[in-house]
């Protein structure tokens, strides 16, 4: 069986872990790679925590976009799956988000909104502090909040070694997401997945070819059978661009 798809995280992994949400982009050599694979027929999708807003900005040419971490997933030719619970829960994630918004300022720390495709039914949001001039007392409200959000009965994340919280309507699950999308899309080969998050453990385990990016924020519990540095991934898809498949694995083998 030989590799029909390629799903894949955003922050992290097609694009650097500290970048703003309003500069991040694919550099041109990714852009022009990941291009060359869907004309060649290769099916590619995004599965990531931003919402339907933000991938579909970095991957405008992808077929299928799993956003909020799955609780809406979407495809080129507009079929959508929405969990339920995104609507189930709008009282719950809008007074969190009360509170993170007042306590955000605070702590110099921003709130981005997770929204779904219509852009304006909220499905979670993060608390980031990346960028913050009070780094510590950020992390204290963040610790607050995932324990308020939890409280309220919200899914709430804090990511290990890394400064943000996650909360969402419920729980997510990227190997949801994945069969998902391989149901949707009709895929019966192979299919790669690249992430570099606990988050993508479950979609590590349900890929065909699970890689994990490495960078100084990667945590050391990632379940990938293979990791790569984030500096190598270009070369790694350009490999199977112009070379095919057999010098991919093998270059990914070697790595």
């Amino acid at each position: 069986m030989s590799i029909e798809a390629i799903f894949t995280d955003l922050d992290g992994t097609l694009i650097p872990p500290n970048v703003k949400r309003e500069e991040a982009s694919l550099t041109p050599r990714m852009e022009r790679t990941l291009r060359g694979l869907t004309s060649k027929g290769f099916k590619i999708a995004a599965v990531t925590t931003k919402d339907y807003r933000f991938a579909s900005r970095i991957l405008p040419f992808a077929h299928a976009w799993a956003t909020v971490g799955g609780l809406e997933i979407k495809t080129l030719d507009g079929r959508r799956k929405i969990h339920q619970s995104v609507f189930e829960e709008q009282t719950a994630l809008k007074k969190a988000l009360q509170l993170a918004e007042t306590k955000a300022s605070n702590v110099d720390a921003t709130v981005e909104y997770k929204l779904l495709s219509d852009g304006y039914t909220l499905a979670g949001f993060c608390f980031d502090w990346r960028f913050s001039s009070s780094k510590k007392a950020a992390q204290e409200v963040a610790a607050k909040l995932h324990e308020e959000a939890k409280n309220l009965g919200l899914c709430s994340i804090l990511y290990s070694g890394r400064p943000y919280l996650d909360v969402y309507a419920t729980e997510v699950d990227k190997g949801y997401a994945l069969s998902t999308l391989k149901q949707l899309l009709n895929i019966r080969g192979e299919v790669v997945y690249l992430g570099d998050s606990e988050v993508d453990n479950p979609a590590f385990i349900k890929a065909d070819i699970s890689i994990g990016i490495i960078h100084e924020e990667t945590p050391h519990n990632l379940a990938a059978r293979y990791k790569i540095s984030f500096r190598t991934l270009e070369d790694l898809l350009e490999t199977l661009l112009e070379f095919g498949e057999r010098a991919f694995l093998q270059k990914l083998v070697g790595v």
